[in-house]
């Protein structure tokens, strides 16, 4: 894995250019977070992560964030002990990723790879306040599986997909659809 980001893929006229760096999300080895530069937008992708300033430095100067949240602050009591105090040892906790993106000047967050996934709009906008907690103030979005968004430098405009769509195919995606862990879908105006 790279320890800074590298280019590993560019479009034939270098308008469009994907650049990865390792991550930290051990014991689970080789986990990457991208990079996408376009004309029209630069989206950073984390994968599967903790809060590392890997992805805090790829993020500078881009308009869109799509990170992996996990709420281990707001849970730490109630997993304090058991297996789940490990598992979110390594995922994202939202307070410092809160501040991470603060840092990195991202103006919006797209909140993905939810842990715990919430049930109701209240324990989704948990996921937002944690982030706020943490100092961020640009736009969040908290996921949903198959949520797209258009991006370009001047904004970025969710749309969720109506539940009872929700098994028609997107062509690319952070998360598998379906797994509840609020995979995106991305595409570029």
């Amino acid at each position: 894995m790279p320890s800074t980001p590298t280019q590993v893929w560019a479009s034939a006229d270098g308008a469009v250019r994907v650049l990865a760096v390792g991550v930290h999300h051990e014991p689970v080895p080789d986990c990457v977070a991208y990079r996408v530069e376009t004309p029209d937008g630069v989206v950073v992708i984390s994968g599967d992560t903790r809060v590392c300033s890997e992805v805090g430095d790829l993020a500078v100067g881009a308009d869109v964030l799509v990170h992996e949240a996990c709420r281990t602050t707001a849970l730490a009591e109630a997993i304090a002990g058991t297996t789940y105090e490990t598992i979110f040892s390594y995922h994202a906790d939202t307070v410092p990723l809160g501040a991470l993106a603060q840092r990195s000047g991202v103006p919006h967050v797209v909140l993905t790879h939810l842990i715990p996934p919430p049930d109701t709009p209240e324990q989704a906008e948990g996921f937002a306040q944690d982030l706020r907690d943490g100092g961020y103030g640009g736009t969040i979005t908290v996921g949903e599986d198959l949520t797209t968004a258009a991006a370009d430098r001047d904004h970025l405009v969710p749309v969720k997909v109506p539940r009872r769509r929700r098994r028609a195919a997107v062509t690319g995606s952070v998360c598998q659809p379906g797994t509840g862990s609020g995979g995106m879908a991305w595409r570029s105006t």
